[in-house]
């Protein structure tokens, strides 16, 4: 992944505006997965609930808060974080300290069936549900409810949960935090993004008053700004008479707020660089990038299609990284370039190499040689017919194992979407858009992707982790970079097509043995040479077969001395 995003685990778009929100289709010329129901509620409400059997009888349920970090003032820093764990300590039907004892006699464990996160600008509560009765989807949109408009907020709860917050800050300041955020400021300095760290500031959490969890509630969780998806086992019809008997009463509780001004990215120089050193690092990564300003798309055909020669350019350089971090001496363990669009703001081409402390140099080299390669000359047809191929391929197999996936996952990409103004498409859509398109790709619309993506001038260039630099890192940093430079980078050799070597595997085995087991459905065979088959039929993974493979009895048989 890019340089910021690898490190961001939550990475959404900010929401602009307190009107009832419309869904993303009704902007879009794509339309959305047939087997969704979309609705909005008087209130402005949405919700989508999705009829899936995968696992049978159970629920997944999303509640989507269209604000995070970002909608933090300055003396709130951390807020929208602590707020979400308030949720869970006293409203208006489950007093302090029973809400947690509540799921778990439902059969329900804190964190693996009810659990939060909190991001830049959303803020997501998740309940897995361990059956469809109507009393239990009932009591999960009761707490929903709960969530959405009945928090109670007391002083003495906020007091108890301060050390908990305070600790999880702790846990948090980690090799690869401190990276993060080092990188943040680095890429979006003099933007709101850096100082809205949704973990928050730690005088913040530690003196903040009721006042301020109390504004942040009323003016952000409201109504328009709230989505709940239900995921499951379900019959539409009557969760949706459920859905709207509890979550119709919710009602704004104060005055909407302007969404925050996110400041703007300052014009790149030719050249920045950024070393931060961390003795405690598994490794180094080096990173060569472009930043540069975007303006929010609507989700169309057109759009989905725009960027796909890039995908493939980046995935055809991808592969190159791939086969020359096999080679002996390769002065990098793995590489990999992107470009990702994030937060509706800003853009970022980069390609990044990990390797060991003392080959920084030479995997910059590599970096920027490898990209100046694509750059300079293209792509070739038997790389581009393969990278297709493999598009093709997940796209296909989307639509095979389409009816057993899972709810949980297909709850965060519905609730995902919504927030990221995506439409919710099938992946049978999915494969009719893309696969006409793919199938008519040229290297040279590659090659034009590739170069728009990095053109104009402004490079960035970051080494991090337990490469310790003597001396002015930056000065040394830019210096083995230009030296990169002045080398010239010829075409990459010449791949020839391969025929698939696996045709011939000799005479069928013959099978001394064979046994079922009908009540498991598992076929157990056993070979003439003593290898064994075992064969089971599942019926949740359709289009899926997994293959495990043992030879010998592991380490447990290697000699004494060896």
């Amino acid at each position: 992944m890019p340089l910021f995003v690898r490190l961001l685990t939550l990475v959404f778009l900010l929401t602009v505006s307190h009107a009832a929100v419309p869904f993303p289709q009704e902007t879009s010329d794509l339309t959305p997965d047939p087997a969704a129901r979309f609705g909005q509620l008087p209130n402005g409400i949405r919700y989508v609930i999705y009829p899936n059997h995968e696992p049978k009888a159970r629920a997944s349920l999303r509640l989507l808060i269209g604000a995070g970090s970002l909608n933090e003032t300055p003396d709130q820093r951390g807020l929208a974080h602590f707020l979400e764990h308030m949720a869970f300590n006293g409203s208006t039907h489950y007093k302090p300290g029973t809400l947690v004892e509540f799921f778990q006699r439902m059969g329900m464990q804190f964190g693996a069936d009810t659990n939060a996160s909190t991001g830049f600008d959303r803020t997501v509560y998740l309940l897995e549900l361990p059956d469809v009765k109507e009393a239990t989807l009932a009591e999960g949109l009761r707490v929903f409810a709960d969530y959405a408009g009945g928090l109670l907020l007391e002083p003495s709860e906020i007091e108890k949960e301060r050390g908990i917050i305070l600790s999880e800050k702790r846990s948090r300041d980690s090799v690869g935090f401190r990276t993060f955020v080092a990188q943040f400021e680095f890429l979006l300095g003099g933007t709101l993004f850096p100082q809205r760290i949704p973990i928050g500031d730690s005088t913040v959490i530690q003196q903040a008053q009721r006042d301020r969890f109390v504004d942040f509630y009323d003016t952000w969780y409201r109504p328009e700004l709230m989505s709940v998806v239900i995921v499951g086992d379900v019959d539409p019809a009557a969760v949706e008479e459920q859905l709207k008997s509890a979550l119709t009463p919710i009602t704004a509780r104060g005055p909407a707020r302007p969404a925050p001004n996110r400041g703007e990215i300052a014009p790149a120089p030719e050249l920045r660089v950024l070393h931060h050193y961390e003795a405690e690092a598994a490794g180094t990564t080096v990173s060569l990038f472009r930043l540069e300003p975007m303006a929010p798309e609507t989700d169309t055909a057109v759009n989905r299609l725009k960027d796909l020669p890039r995908s493939i350019a980046t995935a055809i350089i991808n592969r190159r990284l791939s086969i020359l971090a096999k080679q002996e001496g390769a002065p990098f363990a793995n590489g990999r370039t992107g470009v990702q669009e994030s937060f509706d703001f800003f853009r970022e081409a980069s390609i990044d190499l990990n390797c060991k402390a003392d080959q920084w140099s030479a995997a910059l080299a590599v970096a920027d040689q490898e990209l100046r390669r694509a750059l300079e000359h293209g792509f070739q047809e038997t790389e581009l017919k393969e990278v297709i191929a493999d598009y093709l391929n997940g796209l296909e197999q989307a639509v095979k194992t389409a009816s057993t996936r899972r709810s949980s996952g297909l709850a965060d990409e519905i609730a995902d979407s919504l927030q990221d103004r995506e439409v919710f498409t099938s992946p049978a859509d999915d494969l009719a858009l893309y696969k006409p398109a793919l199938e008519k790709i040229t290297v040279e619309q590659c090659l034009d992707a590739l170069r728009e993506a990095w053109s104009g001038s402004g490079r960035g260039i970051s080494v991090t982790g337990n490469a310790a630099i003597t001396g002015d890192a930056v000065a040394t940093i830019a210096s083995k970079y230009k030296a990169s430079l002045a080398s010239s980078v010829t075409a990459p050799t010449e791949n020839a097509e391969l025929a698939w070597s696996y045709t011939d595997f000799g005479a069928a085995g013959e099978i001394v043995k064979r046994e079922r087991v009908e009540d498991l459905d598992l076929e157990l065979i056993t070979f003439a040479n003593g290898v064994r088959l075992n064969l089971k039929r599942t019926p949740f993974e359709a289009g899926v077969i997994r293959l495990n493979a043992r030879v010998g009895a592991g380490t447990i048989t290697d000699p004494r001395d060896q």
